[in-house]
């Protein structure tokens, strides 16, 4: 009887041991359930009601205007002022005037500038109005296929080649992996665009960044912003 008592309450202390450790399984479960995924749940419905938006950073621009057009440009860069350094260059210089990140110049040229201005990107545009609207920058012409066979693989080679990137045909710069340019299939470099007086006037759009990591984003997002006024 001792016996068969002892065996009959061992049972039962592993029922209550089994039935216990179920009972804490359960609790544990449901406070998980309760911190994690309900607080979630409200969490995802809060950022995402309807008719609300998420707020983005933006970087601030500085808007430089001229008598010609204006153009956005990322803070801390400056105006430089009109220069006419060669008879046949006539252009509005910004310069990039943050200690963290020197090299950048962006000259917008009006009217004149070489036909054959050597640049290693080009950026086509198209003119949509008194604005410029921007295609896809090439990548480094010097890699281009097609580049003379003298010139391709050689450093110590500075003459330029007629390279051509979606049907905008433009002089690659084999010494220089820094200056884009802008340029359109029809008119090349200098493309017309008119101004609100109605005088027409040509504008090319040259960017150099010889930093270690060139941004030509910069580059895009000024040709965007140009104005003509």
């Amino acid at each position: 009887m001792y016996k068969a008592n002892k065996r009959l309450k061992k049972h039962l202390d592993v029922f209550m041991f089994i039935l216990l450790g179920i009972s804490l399984m359960i609790i544990v479960g449901s406070l998980l359930w309760f911190f994690f995924y309900d607080n979630n749940s409200s969490s995802s419905v809060s950022f995402d009601r309807s008719g609300t938006s998420v707020a983005t950073v933006t970087p601030k621009t500085t808007v430089f205007s001229t008598d010609l057009f204006s153009i956005s440009l990322p803070d801390g860069w400056a105006a430089n002022g009109k220069k006419s350094p060669y008879s046949n260059q006539s252009y509005y210089e910004f310069q990039n005037n943050r200690s963290n990140n020197l090299g950048g110049i962006l000259r917008v040229y009006v009217d004149l500038y070489p036909s054959d201005y050597p640049v290693a990107y080009i950026l086509p545009v198209t003119v949509t109005g008194n604005k410029m609207i921007a295609d896809k920058l090439s990548g480094n012409c010097a890699t281009f296929s097609g580049v003379p066979p003298n010139l391709s693989g050689n450093p110590n080679a500075y003459i330029n080649w007629t390279a051509k990137w979606q049907g905008v045909s433009f002089t690659c710069d084999m010494s220089s992996a820094h200056t884009a340019g802008t340029a359109s299939i029809q008119e090349g470099y200098g493309v017309t665009i008119k101004s609100s007086n109605g005088s027409n006037h040509k504008y090319f759009l040259e960017y150099n960044d010889s930093n270690s990591n060139p941004n030509y984003q910069v580059f895009i997002d000024a040709v965007t912003s140009f104005v003509v006024l």
